[in-house]
């Protein structure tokens, strides 16, 4: 009767214990794409620098500029001659590569940039790099250079 009991007794603790389990590897596999651990980094590089630039090609500099870690005045009014076409627009543009050391602040982005020309009439393709500073838990756009 005692061994009956018992072999219950493991039985159940036994689905407990894989059950929790799995749910903690459930939050830690979650957690990777919540929090920036450093080994995941590159997910949450691309992930800020599209939504910056997602602002600036839509136009809405305000919250393109929250990405911004070094002369916010200069590429908010660059924003905004794009925003009133003062200066060509951003069309597209594409993430070529990311180079990040593990444990860096720092990241470097080599992305394709797409405007019209000032007639209009055809695209101008270019590379740009851009230099990323981790600030709290955003990737801010930190320098550009061409």
């Amino acid at each position: 009767m005692i061994n009956v009991i018992m072999k219950n007794i493991k039985k159940y603790l036994s689905k407990k214990i894989f059950i929790a389990i799995l749910i903690v590897a459930g939050f830690i596999f979650f957690g990777t794409f919540i929090v920036d651990l450093g080994v995941n980094s590159k997910y949450f590089i691309k992930k800020d620098f599209n939504s910056a630039f997602n602002y600036r090609v839509t136009g809405d500099c305000v919250a393109f500029a929250k990405f911004i870690n070094n002369d916010i005045d200069k590429w908010k009014s660059a924003c905004e001659e794009e925003k009133s076409r003062q200066s060509e627009p951003i069309r597209y543009y594409k993430i070529q590569a990311i180079s990040y050391s593990l444990g860096s602040d720092r990241a470097f982005l080599q992305v394709e940039l797409k405007r019209n020309n000032n007639a209009g009439t055809s695209d101008v393709t270019y590379s740009a790099q851009y230099e990323l500073k981790k600030t709290g838990f955003v990737w801010k756009i930190d320098q550009e250079k061409f």
